[in-house]
């Protein structure tokens, strides 16, 4: 008897921590032209998705998006990605949010997030960027909080931030502002298993 009580309980927690690591489908974000859009329409046909969410006051994450903007056609090409970037602001940021999409020209899906309702179901750190990437049955596979930035700061003798220096890593992405190897391993993951 004990061990169909121990075997009920290993396949309930399995069941609950796999249905914690899909992506809720029912939660409601507004999308650009202020509608609400339920999260089940962010499948990709069975492609992955990179989920990141952002602030406009967020230097990691500008520069987290301006470097996905020259390879995610490249990306899309090789893996069918999609990304959607969700912003964590309150309403109140949202025509400062649109300004800046449409002046970086992010090739993205944008939404809005404004009370968090999503950010909060997939997240207990309310800290941006946030990034969570997908398989093409909207099943986790990996995510990263902060981004990995390809560049530093010179300090003065003062001891206050000097100049802005670019950290050559030898890697495929040294030109971009942060790092994305971590990300393509994990969509050419996700496309091997296919």
């Amino acid at each position: 008897m004990k061990k169909v009580y121990t075997f009920l309980l290993i396949v309930l927690f399995t069941s609950i921590s796999n249905s914690q690591e899909r992506l809720p489908t029912t939660v409601s974000v507004r999308d650009v032209d202020n509608k609400t859009v339920l999260t089940r329409s962010f499948y990709n046909s069975g492609k992955p998705i990179i989920i990141e969410f952002w602030g406009t006051y967020c230097v990691p994450c500008i520069d987290l998006l301006n470097s996905f903007k020259p390879v995610y056609k490249e990306w899309q090409k090789e893996t069918g990605v999609k990304i959607i970037v969700i912003s964590t602001e309150p309403k109140s940021k949202r025509k400062k949010a649109l300004k800046m999409i449409k002046e970086n020209k992010w090739p993205f899906e944008f939404y809005f997030d404004y009370n968090k309702t999503l950010f909060n179901k997939l997240t207990q750190v309310n800290v941006v960027p946030q990034t969570f990437i997908y398989d093409g049955n909207l099943q986790l596979v990996e995510k990263f909080r902060g981004s990995k930035p390809n560049f530093g700061f010179r300090i003065k003798k003062n001891g206050e931030r000097g100049e802005k220096v670019k950290i050559n890593r030898g890697g495929k992405y040294d030109h971009l502002d942060c790092d994305l190897t971590q990300y393509e391993k994990v969509l050419f993951s996700i496309k091997k298993k296919k």
